[in-house]
């Protein structure tokens, strides 16, 4: 109980900080309707994704795990623009980011570029939640 409530919330503070970053999610609509099923289903994921990969032998630590992290999260974001017709992606411009004292050129995104930034700032931020939260 106490994992999946972690894991909730880390899905939570990972989708506001991508929203927060990117701007693309767009939730039509009723908008904490949509915001639910997204949360819920990267939720399930995430919560489901250690185990899953433990058992068919994939890494679930290091890069290799971020990277499917990333590929997972990009592909659920998908199928969700698909199966939720209030739910889509939107294309974005991203002004100047200052990062450690360099200063990255404002970008426009398209819609596939947005879902991949976001899914991106999604994975990263939910693996170091989840870092900050492990046993050693």
């Amino acid at each position: 109980m106490k994992s999946l409530l972690r894991v909730s919330v880390f899905t939570f503070i990972a989708l506001q900080s991508a929203q927060y970053v990117v701007k693309a999610f767009q939730f039509g609509g009723n908008n904490t309707l949509t915001f639910l099923l997204v949360w819920i289903s990267l939720g399930l994921l995430y919560y489901l994704l250690k185990p899953v990969l433990s058992i068919i032998g994939l890494p679930y630590k290091g890069l290799g795990y971020l990277f499917l992290l990333f590929v997972l999260t990009f592909a659920v974001l998908y199928v969700l623009t698909l199966f939720i017709p209030t739910f889509s992606i939107k294309p974005v411009s991203l002004s100047g980011l200052i990062i450690f004292g360099f200063m990255l050129p404002s970008k426009d995104l398209t819609s596939l570029w947005a879902a991949l930034f976001s899914a991106f700032v999604v994975g990263v931020v939910y693996s170091f939640l989840q870092g900050l939260c492990t046993k050693k």
